[in-house]
Protein backbone atom coordinates (compact mmCIF):
# COMPACT_ATOMS: atom_id res chain seq x y z
CA UNK A 1 0.00 0.00 0.00
CA UNK A 2 3.21 2.35 0.62
CA UNK A 3 4.34 1.92 -2.54
CA UNK A 4 0.64 2.94 -4.15
CA UNK A 5 1.20 5.96 -2.25
CA UNK A 6 4.10 7.02 -2.93
CA UNK A 7 3.21 6.55 -6.77
CA UNK A 8 -0.45 8.51 -6.31
CA UNK A 9 0.36 10.87 -4.23
CA UNK A 10 2.10 12.77 -6.87
CA UNK A 11 0.01 12.18 -9.42
CA UNK A 12 -3.06 13.82 -7.22
CA UNK A 13 -1.10 17.02 -7.01
CA UNK A 14 -0.59 17.10 -10.09
CA UNK A 15 -4.59 17.19 -10.56
CA UNK A 16 -4.50 19.82 -7.80
CA UNK A 17 -3.99 22.76 -10.31
CA UNK A 18 -6.49 21.83 -12.78
CA UNK A 19 -8.76 21.38 -10.48
CA UNK A 20 -7.88 24.84 -8.50
CA UNK A 21 -8.39 26.51 -12.26
CA UNK A 22 -11.77 24.92 -12.98
CA UNK A 23 -12.71 26.24 -9.83
CA UNK A 24 -12.05 29.95 -10.45
CA UNK A 25 -10.54 30.32 -13.81
CA UNK A 26 -10.11 34.13 -14.02
CA UNK A 27 -8.13 34.79 -10.77
CA UNK A 28 -4.56 35.69 -10.70
CA UNK A 29 -4.21 34.70 -7.52
CA UNK A 30 -4.99 31.20 -8.17
CA UNK A 31 -2.72 30.99 -11.21
CA UNK A 32 -0.18 32.21 -8.70
CA UNK A 33 -0.21 29.46 -6.12
CA UNK A 34 -1.06 26.81 -8.70
CA UNK A 35 2.65 27.51 -10.59
CA UNK A 36 4.40 28.10 -7.35
CA UNK A 37 3.05 27.22 -4.52
CA UNK A 38 1.68 23.39 -5.72
CA UNK A 39 5.01 22.07 -6.90
CA UNK A 40 6.74 23.42 -4.36
CA UNK A 41 4.57 21.78 -1.07
CA UNK A 42 4.75 19.14 -3.11
CA UNK A 43 8.65 18.59 -2.90
CA UNK A 44 8.46 19.77 0.15
CA UNK A 45 6.36 16.82 1.78
CA UNK A 46 8.07 14.43 -0.30
CA UNK A 47 11.35 15.69 1.20
CA UNK A 48 10.03 15.53 4.95
CA UNK A 49 9.40 11.89 4.71
CA UNK A 50 12.56 10.52 3.92
CA UNK A 51 13.57 10.30 7.24
CA UNK A 52 10.47 8.09 8.02
CA UNK A 53 10.79 6.05 4.71
CA UNK A 54 14.28 5.08 5.42
CA UNK A 55 13.39 4.21 9.44
CA UNK A 56 11.05 2.09 8.32
CA UNK A 57 12.49 0.35 5.86
CA UNK A 58 15.92 -0.08 8.35
CA UNK A 59 18.04 2.12 7.24
CA UNK A 60 19.53 3.77 9.86
CA UNK A 61 22.16 6.23 8.50
CA UNK A 62 21.91 6.37 4.47
CA UNK A 63 24.56 6.43 2.40
CA UNK A 64 25.46 9.63 0.05
CA UNK A 65 23.82 7.70 -3.10
CA UNK A 66 20.87 7.07 -1.61
CA UNK A 67 20.45 10.51 -0.20
CA UNK A 68 21.35 11.86 -3.46
CA UNK A 69 18.89 9.36 -5.19
CA UNK A 70 16.08 11.01 -3.36
CA UNK A 71 17.32 14.68 -3.87
CA UNK A 72 17.21 14.09 -7.41
CA UNK A 73 13.98 12.37 -7.13
CA UNK A 74 12.55 15.41 -5.14
CA UNK A 75 13.99 17.57 -8.17
CA UNK A 76 12.35 15.80 -10.28
CA UNK A 77 8.85 16.01 -8.32
CA UNK A 78 9.00 19.29 -8.40
CA UNK A 79 9.91 19.65 -12.33
CA UNK A 80 7.23 17.65 -12.77
CA UNK A 81 4.54 19.61 -10.79
CA UNK A 82 5.40 22.76 -12.09
CA UNK A 83 4.95 21.36 -15.69
CA UNK A 84 1.85 20.34 -14.52
CA UNK A 85 0.54 24.06 -13.42
CA UNK A 86 2.11 25.74 -16.08
CA UNK A 87 -0.13 23.23 -18.64
CA UNK A 88 -3.10 24.16 -15.86
CA UNK A 89 -3.17 27.51 -16.72
CA UNK A 90 -1.84 28.16 -19.79
CA UNK A 91 -4.62 29.94 -22.16
CA UNK A 92 -3.60 27.83 -25.22
CA UNK A 93 -3.59 24.05 -25.75
CA UNK A 94 0.01 22.58 -24.94
CA UNK A 95 2.51 21.06 -27.26
CA UNK A 96 1.99 17.37 -27.27
CA UNK A 97 6.28 17.46 -26.03
CA UNK A 98 4.98 19.09 -22.76
CA UNK A 99 2.76 15.68 -21.92
CA UNK A 100 6.26 13.94 -23.29
CA UNK A 101 8.36 15.90 -21.08
CA UNK A 102 5.84 15.49 -17.67
CA UNK A 103 6.00 11.96 -18.59
CA UNK A 104 9.52 11.66 -18.88
CA UNK A 105 10.05 13.67 -15.45
CA UNK A 106 7.49 10.96 -13.39
CA UNK A 107 9.03 8.43 -14.75
CA UNK A 108 12.38 9.54 -13.57
CA UNK A 109 11.15 10.50 -10.25
CA UNK A 110 9.87 6.64 -10.02
CA UNK A 111 13.08 5.42 -10.70
CA UNK A 112 14.95 7.82 -7.94
CA UNK A 113 12.84 6.93 -5.57
CA UNK A 114 12.97 3.12 -5.91
CA UNK A 115 16.59 3.19 -6.36
CA UNK A 116 16.73 5.73 -2.59
CA UNK A 117 14.11 3.51 -0.68
CA UNK A 118 14.13 0.49 -2.05
CA UNK A 119 18.00 -0.19 -3.01
CA UNK A 120 20.74 -0.44 -5.50
CA UNK A 121 22.62 2.33 -4.90
CA UNK A 122 25.69 1.59 -3.36
CA UNK A 123 24.76 1.34 0.27
CA UNK A 124 25.69 -0.58 2.99
CA UNK A 125 23.32 -1.98 4.68
CA UNK A 126 22.82 -3.37 8.36
CA UNK A 127 22.71 -7.37 8.27
CA UNK A 128 19.21 -7.20 10.43
CA UNK A 129 17.74 -4.94 8.45
CA UNK A 130 14.46 -6.10 7.28
CA UNK A 131 13.66 -6.66 3.29
CA UNK A 132 12.26 -3.69 2.19
CA UNK A 133 10.24 -5.31 -0.36
CA UNK A 134 8.44 -7.29 1.74
CA UNK A 135 8.26 -3.84 4.04
CA UNK A 136 6.93 -1.83 1.45
CA UNK A 137 4.53 -4.27 -0.10
CA UNK A 138 2.61 -5.35 3.00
Amino acid sequence: MRIIWAVAWPLLIAVAPFVVMALLPDSALAELAVVFLAPMFAALIRAATAGRVWKRNGIATPGFWRSAAYAAAVALLMLFEGLMAVVAVSEQKPPFDWWVWAAWFYAGYIVMMRLAVLGGCATVEPDDAPDAASELAG
